[in-house]
Order: C-alpha cells, then sequence, then structure tokens
C-alpha cells in the first residue's frame, strides 16, 4: 500500500495532465487527430483513476453522483460563459442523454448479478458490428465498409474471448439485460452523434457537458433508491480518509475533461469507430492496472490483450486512410 504523500503526488500530477488536456482543448478543436488522441488519453487515465476511487470509495452510486457534481462544479467556474443555446427544442433534445447513461449503468450493474465481468466485456467488444449498420443506415454514413473492417471488429471480439478465458456466464434474465445495454449504448452513441453534428443544433459543448453531468444526478438517484445503496450512505461516508476524498476529487476532474473530450471526438469519427477506439482503451486500461496496479496476467490473457489491440488500432488505421480524423466544416466547433 503506498503512502499518502505518494498518492497525492500520482493523483495530482494525473488531474494536472488532463486538467491541461480540458483547458487547451480549444486549441486544437478543429483538428481531429489531436482531439481524438487526447479523449484516448483522459478515458484510459479516467479508467485507472476510477478503480482506484472505487476501491477506497465503498459506496458506487454515491461515488458517480459525487463524480457528477464535482464536474458540474468544475464546469460552470471554468466554462460558464461558453455555455449558450438558442431553442429550447434543442435543450429538450439533450436532456435524454444523462437518462440513457443511467439506463446503461443500471443495466451493466444487474446484469453483473445473472453473469460474469467476461460475459458483458464480450457483448460491449461485439456491439461495433450493430453500430455499422447503424452509421450507415440512420446517420448517413458515407464510410464504404470492406471486409477488412469486419476482420478487425472480429479480431477485437477473439480478443475477448482469450482474454476472459470464455469466461461466460448466460442465463434468460441476463440475456434481456444485456440486450436492452447494448441497446441503450448504441442509442445513446447515436443520438450524440446525430445532435453533435447537425449544423442547426445549438447548444456549446460545455452546456452538453453540464448537462450531461447535472441533469445525470437524477437517474442516479432514483437507481441508488432502487437498488437500495441509499441506506448504506451513512456508513460510507463515515469510513471515507481524507486520501479517499482526495481520489474522488481527482475522479471528477477527469471525468470532467474526459466527457467535455468525447464530444468533440464523437463530431469527427463514427458511432462504429468510436466504440472500437473504446474497446481499445479497455485493453489499455487492463495494461495498466497491471503496471499501476499490479495485476496479474496470464500468457493467454496478454495474447487476447494484443489481438485486440491490433485489431483496434488496425480499423482506427483503416479509417484515417479512408476517411480521416480531419474536422470538416460542418463539425467545426461552435
Amino acid at each position: 500500500m503506498q503512502s499518502p504523500l505518494v498518492e497525492v503526488f500520482w493523483g495530482g500530477s494525473v488531474m494536472s495532465i488532463t486538467m491541461l488536456l480540458w483547458f487547451t482543448a480549444s486549441w486544437w478543436a478543429h483538428s481531429g487527430i489531436p482531439i481524438v488522441i487526447g479523449w484516448m488519453v483522459c478515458s484510459i487515465t479516467m479508467n485507472l483513476v476510477n478503480k482506484q476511487a472505487v476501491q477506497v470509495f465503498p459506496a458506487t452510486s454515491l461515488l458517480i453522483i459525487l463524480l457528477m457534481l464535482i464536474a458540474s462544479v468544475f464546469l460552470l467556474v471554468f466554462e460558464f460563459r461558453r455555455m449558450s443555446f438558442q431553442r429550447w427544442g434543442d435543450l429538450g433534445k439533450w436532456i435524454a442523454i444523462p437518462f440513457f447513461f443511467a439506463g446503461i449503468l443500471g443495466t451493466s450493474l444487474w446484469a453483473l448479478n445473472y453473469s460474469t465481468v467476461s460475459t458483458v466485456l464480450i457483448l460491449r467488444s461485439a456491439l461495433p458490428l450493430l453500430a455499422l449498420g447503424v452509421d450507415k443506415a440512420f446517420l448517413r454514413s458515407t464510410m464504404i465498409i470492406t471486409p477488412r473492417h469486419i476482420f478487425c471488429v472480429v479480431l477485437v471480439i477473439g480478443g475477448s474471448v482469450i482474454y476472459t478465458h470464455w469466461n461466460v456466464s448466460i442465463t434468460m434474465y441476463s440475456i434481456w439485460l444485456l440486450m436492452i445495454n447494448g441497446l441503450l449504448i448504441i442509442m445513446d452513441r447515436s443520438v450524440q452523434r446525430y445532435l453533435l453534428t447537425d449544423a442547426d443544433f445549438s447548444l456549446t459543448p460545455q452546456l452538453c457537458s453540464f448537462l450531461t453531468n447535472a441533469v445525470g444526478i437524477i437517474p442516479m438517484m432514483i437507481i441508488a433508491v432502487v437498488s437500495g445503496e441509499i441506506h448504506e450512505w451513512d456508513a460510507a461516508v463515515l469510513d471515507v480518509t481524507p486520501t479517499s476524498w482526495f481520489w474522488v476529487v481527482v475522479s471528477g476532474s477527469c471525468g470532467c475533461c474526459l466527457n467535455y473530450l468525447a464530444l468533440h471526438a464523437q463530431k469527427r469519427v463514427s458511432v462504429t469507430t468510436f466504440l472500437m477506439m473504446q474497446n481499445f482503451n479497455k485493453v489499455a486500461v487492463v495494461v495498466g492496472s497491471v503496471v499501476a496496479f499490479g495485476d496479474v496476467l496470464s500468457a493467454l490473457s496478454v495474447t487476447g490483450c494484443a489481438m485486440s489491440i491490433c485489431g483496434s488500432v488496425w480499423y482506427c488505421l483503416l479509417q484515417q486512410n479512408e476517411i480521416g480524423f480531419a474536422s470538416e466544416k460542418s463539425m467545426q466547433e461552435k
């Protein structure tokens, strides 16, 4: 176990890097590659910080609510002047996004009660296959789907299966939950991309990010009540140490930066590409956990991780060559 001073050093360093990415995002928001790389770095960092926060903070729903509250405060303090909208209808359209997030989180947590983490991971790795159809049918994607695209996705799925040692547990109830979970993920990403790439959508990214966090507290409170976790909050808060509160603040600041960069990234890449990059991030987090937390991986798990990384990177290279990540005039930041 590390000393509090070491934890504060590493946490402060991570917080400084993510805040720097956030504050400088407006400088390179019109260039696709820096935005996408910045989002991926922040996503990997956020997952590692969240792992630390979950280990030291006992109440999951309360932790998420606190992270959303911290992100909302950060956005109000630093980005309030750039929050604006022109039509109330656009505001109403975005309000659905936080409820998608809560639905994704809730179905994920409930599915874990009836299946394994491996089952959820394998399903998530297969979502880009469904997203390919959604991109073409509903989002007017001009991307030409080739056998190489399909092979990349299958390679990632195969890597996930090998990494998890095919530790799959399925019940009829978990099948329904996982199907709903996957559908919500696709709907969430598709609606966000549709709105963000719509030239008539009047909400600025800063306001979108604030609403996602601030309004998201409401469905998270509902989940806490339904799950019964809210009755454990008093005891949980009493057991939290100052160092644990520090990690909550670090995680909240990282989440604020991640959400903001994710909005810019989704304006420039398709839903399928975004999900493929998320698959890469998850594998990178596994590797990072080995370094940061001393997690142990078998040779078989390393092989699976390598396959997933290769599939994700190859897919992104295909996208770079065929449609590019450079932003278009219609996707300029508002």
